[in-house]
Formats: C-alpha cells, sequence, structure tokens
C-alpha cells in the first residue's frame, strides 16, 4: 500500500494525539474506570486515523480459465448464445484456411484468430475448461496435447453435402465400379444425384423431403489408365460437385474352368463371352455318366477327364452348375473342397428349390412363386433383366451379393481361404439373344469379382487419407522385401521411408503433395495418386472431424494447475470506524459527565 505525505502527516498527528490522550489520562486525580477510558481514548483515536488512512483488505480466489475454440460450421447466432452462457477469459476462432473467416469472426473484438492449434494449447493450459464448437480441428489434432481431450464438444448441424463415399481407388479392366455414399441434405430440399463419366451421365437418383440421402452407382468403365468420374448433386440453390478419381489397370485373364452337366445354352454363350474377354479358359461337358467333351480358348489344349490337384491348383475360377458338381465322384469332390480351401474360388449356379451337391447345402433356398426382377445389379441407367424363380436366404456367415427388396439371386461364403458363391440365375444367356450385352457384362463381372481367386500384389501401397489434399502430410506405406532403403520418387523431390519396428517388410513415410491431380510414386513400381484441392470433399472432411470430436472429447478438465489465483483488494467500510469513533466518545463524554469532571 502506498502513502501519500497527507496519509503520513494524519498517521504523525494521530500517534502524537493518542499518547496526549494517554498522558493526560494518567495524570487525572480520580482514577475511577480508568481502564476503561484509556481504551475507549485508543480506539476513538485509532478510529479516527483509520478514517484518513486508506485501509483496505485482500481476499483470494481460486479462477477456473474458460476457453472457447471455433472452428468451421459456427455462424453468429450460436457465438452469441454461448457468450452469453459461458463467461469465457479466451476466445480463439482456428482458421484453417478452407474458406475466408467469417465476417462476424474479424468484427468481434474478443475473437483471436490463429492459424495452427500449438497457439491455441500454449494459450490454456492443462486445467483450463475448453469448449469446441462447429465441425471440430482435424481428426488428427486430437492426439496433439491433453488439454484437447479434456475438452467439451458442442456440436452443429450436419453440413450439406456428400458426407461420406466410397469407393476402390484401383479396379482392372471389365471389372464393375462400386460408388456408394451418403449426401446429407439439412434443408431437405429436392435434390438430384448424378454420376457423370465422359462428360455423360451414367447413372442417377432423385430424393425429395430427406435430409439424409444414401446413394449406389455402378458403372463399367471402358478402356483402362487414369479417370477422373463426377459425382453431382443438384438441388434449387446450386449444384455441389465432386471428383471420382479411378485407375483402371489392365484386366489379369483369370484361369476359369467350366464344368457342366451337359452341353446347353447357358454354357456356350458363357464362355464365348469369358473368350471374348480373353480369360484362358477351359470347359468340360458332361456327355454320358463318366464321359465328357472338353475344350480350350485363349489356353493350350487338354484333356479333363479326372480331375487332379495338380490341374486345380492352376485355377483361379471354377464355375459350374449345381447338377454338375453333384456328378463329381468323392475323390473329386474332395479334391475340389481342398482347392477351394485354399484359395481357389468356386461360382455355382442352380434352379432347384434344393442344394443338388454339397458346396451348396449351406444355403437356404425359396421359392418365389414367380420370377422376381434385380434391377440393383445393373449399376446402368436402364434395369438388368436379371429375373429367378428361387430365391437364397443367406445365414450367419453368407453375404447378399444380388439382392432386390424381396429376394436374394445371389450370395457367397467363405471356404477357408476361398469364397463359394451360389447364384440363382441360369438363363442370361438370353439377355445376349435381346442384345443386352452390357447388362451381360455387368453381371458376370459382378459374380466373377466375388468369387476369384484374390491376385497376389508383391508390393501393396496404401495411405492414411482417403482424400489426400495438396500441401497437407499424407502419410504412405508400402510393402518391399528389399535390404536397402528404397528411395520414393515423387514430383517434389524423393522421400527416404522407415522401415516398420514390427514389420520388416513395410515401409512408412510422409509425403506433401504440392500438385493437385494425378501425382506418381515411383520405387521398385508405380503408385498413382489423386490429388484432391482444399475444397473437394469438404462435407466428408467436415463430418469426419465431427466423428473425431465427439470420439475423442471427454468434457472433463484433466489433473493439474486448477487454474488461475487472482487477489483482490477491497476498501474497508469507513462506517466501521465512523461508529467506534462516536462509541467511544460518547463512552467517554457520559463518564466526564458521571464524575462531575
Amino acid at each position: 500500500m502506498m502513502l501519500s505525505s497527507f496519509h503520513i502527516i494524519a498517521a504523525c498527528c494521530c500517534t502524537l494525539l493518542l499518547l496526549l490522550c494517554l498522558w493526560k489520562e494518567t495524570r487525572r486525580t480520580n482514577r475511577t474506570h480508568r481502564t476503561w477510558r484509556i481504551l475507549a481514548v485508543t480506539v476513538a483515536v485509532i478510529s479516527l486515523a483509520c478514517l484518513a488512512l486508506p485501509l483496505k483488505y485482500y481476499k483470494s480466489r481460486t479462477l477456473q480459465e474458460r476457453a472457447l475454440l471455433l472452428t468451421d460450421g459456427v455462424d453468429a447466432a450460436s457465438l452469441a448464445r454461448l457468450k452469453a452462457a459461458n463467461g469465457y477469459t479466451s476466445i480463439m476462432w482456428l482458421d484453417r484456411k478452407h474458406a475466408p473467416v467469417p465476417g462476424f469472426i474479424t468484427a468481434d473484438p474478443a475473437v483471436r484468430v490463429i492459424h495452427d492449434l500449438q497457439t491455441f494449447t500454449e494459450a490454456n493450459p492443462v486445467g483450463t475448461d475448453i469448449h469446441i464448437t462447429g465441425y471440430g480441428p482435424a481428426a488428427s489434432a486430437w492426439t496433439s496435447g491433453p488439454q484437447l481431450k479434456s475438452a467439451t464438444y458442442i456440436p452443429v448441424e450436419a453440413p450439406e453435402g456428400f458426407t461420406g463415399c466410397d469407393w476402390p481407388r484401383t479396379i482392372r479392366a471389365s471389372q464393375l465400379l462400386s460408388i456408394e455414399g451418403v449426401y446429407s441434405n439439412p434443408s431437405r430440399a429436392g435434390t438430384t444425384i448424378r454420376l457423370h463419366a465422359s462428360g455423360k451421365v451414367v447413372d442417377s437418383l432423385q430424393q425429395v423431403d430427406s435430409s439424409s440421402i444414401p446413394f449406389r452407382f455402378r458403372y463399367m468403365l471402358p478402356g483402362t489408365g487414369p479417370a477422373v468420374l463426377e459425382l453431382t448433386a443438384t438441388r434449387s440453390s446450386g449444384t455441389i460437385l465432386e471428383k471420382i478419381p479411378v485407375m483402371v489397370l489392365p484386366a489379369e485373364p483369370l484361369r476359369v474352368l467350366m464344368l457342366a452337366a451337359s452341353p446347353d445354352f447357358e454354357t456356350k454363350f458363357l464362355s464365348a463371352w469369358l473368350s471374348d474377354q480373353v480369360y484362358p479358359l477351359t470347359v468340360r461337358s458332361t456327355i454320358s455318366p463318366g464321359k465328357y467333351i472338353t475344350r480350350s480358348l485363349n489356353s493350350r489344349a487338354v484333356t479333363v477327364n479326372q480331375l487332379s490337384a495338380a490341374f486345380l491348383s492352376n485355377m483361379d475360377l471354377v464355375i459350374a452348375g449345381d447338377l454338375a458338381l453333384a456328378q463329381l465322384t468323392p475323390a473329386e469332390s474332395g479334391l475340389l473342397r481342398n482347392q477351394v480351401s485354399e484359395g481357389l474360388g468356386l461360382l455355382v449356379q442352380t434352379d432347384s428349390n434344393r442344394a443338388l451337391s454339397s458346396f451348396a447345402a449351406p444355403f437356404d433356398f425359396r421359392s418365389l412363386g414367380q420370377s422376381a426382377r434385380f434391377p440393383e445389379i445393373a449399376g446402368q441407367t436402364e434395369p438388368m433383366p436379371a429375373a429367378a424363380a428361387y430365391s437364397i436366404s443367406p445365414s450367419t456367415g453368407q453375404r447378399r451379393v444380388i439382392t432386390s427388396k424381396s429376394a436374394t439371386a445371389a450370395a457367397s461364403r467363405l471356404e477357408g481361404r476361398g469364397r463359394v458363391v451360389l447364384t440363382t440365375l441360369t438363363d442370361t444367356y438370353t439377355w445376349m439373344l435381346e442384345g443386352r450385352k452390357s447388362a451381360y457384362a455387368s453381371l458376370w463381372s459382378r459374380l466373377i469379382d466375388e468369387a476369384a481367386r484374390p491376385a497376389k500384389n508383391d508390393r501393396q501401397w496404401s495411405s492414411n487419407e482417403a482424400f489426400p489434399i495438396a500441401g497437407a502430410p499424407v502419410g504412405i506405406s508400402f510393402m518391399d522385401n528389399g535390404d536397402s532403403i528404397p528411395r520414393v520418387r515423387t514430383s517434389n523431390g524423393n522421400i527416404y521411408p522407415a522401415r516398420d519396428a514390427v514389420d520388416p517388410a513395410r515401409w512408412w513415410a510422409t509425403w506433401w503433395p504440392v500438385s493437385e491431380g494425378w501425382n506418381d510414386l515411383v520405387a521398385a513400381d508405380t503408385c498413382a495418386v489423386y490429388v484432391f484441392g482444399k475444397k473437394d470433399w469438404m462435407a466428408a472432411g467436415y463430418t469426419r472431424d465431427m466423428e473425431a470430436s465427439l470420439f475423442y472429447a471427454t468434457g472433463k478438465v484433466q489433473d493439474g494447475s486448477p487454474g488461475r489465483t487472482e487477489t483482490t483488494a477491497y476498501p474497508v467500510p469507513p462506517w466501521i470506524f465512523c461508529l467506534l469513533l462516536f462509541v467511544s466518545l460518547g463512552y467517554l463524554w457520559i463518564e466526564a459527565r458521571k464524575n462531575g469532571d
């Protein structure tokens, strides 16, 4: 407490006054109530001094720091509501450079704009009560420090746009591309979703008055090499466009064995189509018990009177009718089952209401009474003419492959390392007679992809980012059995990976792409990666950030610093000293009157 000259003079005067009054009390001849009079004089003079001096008392309290982190997705109304309900000591806006900073943020002097989370965590130590609102920080940011994990996340409405979408980034030629996802439509406005390829609409879906629109498109890309399709959502307020990059690799001809109970049109047309797709093919048809006719297409001629383990091990897929499988000898059936368990694919066709072979026995059938149609398997703008008299009822461990709302025409199950696929579609050759070649190719490509032996890949590239963005780090890994450190060449320089501590054949690296579009990563082989722009798939990125925020945020302040201690000075109320002064002087006056002084 700093004292002025006036305060010092007042203190000295009061001290001299107290000494004078005490001296006069000790010199009085009437000693009645002397002690009380001395006490009253002392209280009166001290009270007078306290009125002249700036006496204060101090009170300490522990303040709980409360900080608010604003991210994309916050509007002015929600910010005002949060500020009114909570006394925030710090408010910051995380600028992720996806879009310009909103005007209501720059106009608010209480909000500080930051560009990285490190600034926020440094300004808010452990123990701070942190609130986060908006879509949340990037999903990877939740591991940057304990402050964020103890935060309370206040979610906002899901963004409008494609919040989720999945498709294979790499497919083989003649393989059907499947695109599935969800479009978020908070305004419930009528929306039409379209898939574009080569500037043409190849599939579409129209939905009205739905806040969440699931979609599924299928399309067979012509040719090979890199391709970029476009996914659009059109509503009254405009069009949202996202890119679907796909790398189409040359087809790896599968070695196929067909087993037919007798020569028929289904076998004839399917073998012709497989031959046109350059599949190495062997067809064995039964002409009488124990007698067969064998044809070899795109491969050297062989005679298959008896199935052997060596022959089956060179095949990738067996396509057979259920009756043909039932006609196999026990030895052949056992060999085939062993090969399936080792990875060989088996595709079974049946037109019966019950299983004829042990391979079809795990599947349950039911009669439909009338043929059911399956337009979903087309992936085209026109429905597929698929029809079946029997439906499969998949049980535990079985997966639907071709299905409609009321029936399942194909299902699959795992058997060891291989897969068995059963279909009740047995007259698909009629589609070729009707000129529906695209539908025929779509169906059989899908069935073959489901059943065939998985392709071997000595070098497997993978990434930790579903949507790599230019200017942002991307974690990549690949398999390499070499002893030396591999070098990965990119468009912006070389990167040198680190060996995985658990799997010595796997290597990890961080890549910072700088250009959008297709980028090549070159090591012992080449991997083409499509790099998106910062504004591509923003709704999907925001949705992932919201899910991470909801998962990681605990809403509990972690143990550590309890908060900031604040000490406040308060002046002592002067009425207390006035009351003591008047009481003391009143006593002295009354006592003097009683004693006749």
